[in-house]
């Protein structure tokens, strides 16, 4: 190895371990610490759950929705199973017996329509029930919080013609206690 060879691999070498020395900081500081981890679990009185009602409970200004869904919205879930974008949802916690996806203002819960069809519906038109993006419509999800991307089966026949993601799933929710471990990390 001549002199110029040695004085290049030594300029590469301490330029990596300066870029190294450098860059270890900064990718530090952008993972949270792990008392901010732990200070992002929130504890939740639960409320008794009945079947077939949505339950909203306040997560530091964010509403995590809670549904044991009833005999008719288990059959829409099944229905639907091939009509959305990402059949596998994550929502449903077996400790829980229920779905538990983190809302959104503009999310309202829409049931199965059982009046006068809506001035937009059309006869091949089937709402099964579950949410709506907006008080006008938008993305439509069903009970379990999966999009629908099948606009027959959507609430106001609107259909996107790329995938939309489910709603949200707490990433850790876990019952201690008789009370409910929500994570608020990455929500």
């Amino acid at each position: 190895m001549g002199r110029r060879s040695l004085l290049i691999f030594a300029t590469l070498a301490m330029g990596a371990v300066s870029l190294g020395a450098t860059a270890y900081p900064l990718v530090q500081t952008l993972r949270p610490s792990a008392r901010a981890l732990d200070d992002s679990i929130v504890q939740l009185d639960l409320p008794e759950l009945v079947s077939g009602v949505v339950y909203s409970l306040d997560v530091h200004g964010v509403p995590l929705l809670l549904l044991r869904p009833n005999e008719a919205q288990r059959a829409a879930i099944t229905e639907l199973d091939d009509k959305v974008w990402d059949s596998r949802s994550m929502a449903y916690h077996e400790a829980l017996g229920a779905y538990a996806y983190w809302g959104l203002t503009r999310y309202r819960l829409v049931e199965e329509h059982h009046a006068e069809p809506l001035p937009w519906e059309r006869a091949e038109m089937r709402w099964l029930g579950g949410y709506v993006e907006s008080p006008w419509g938008g993305s439509s999800y069903d009970y379990a919080g999966r999009a629908i991307k099948e606009w027959r089966y959507t609430y106001d026949g609107f259909a996107y013609s790329h995938p939309v993601p489910n709603l949200r799933t707490p990433s850790v929710l876990a019952m201690e206690g008789g009370r409910l471990l929500v994570s608020i990390y990455q929500r």
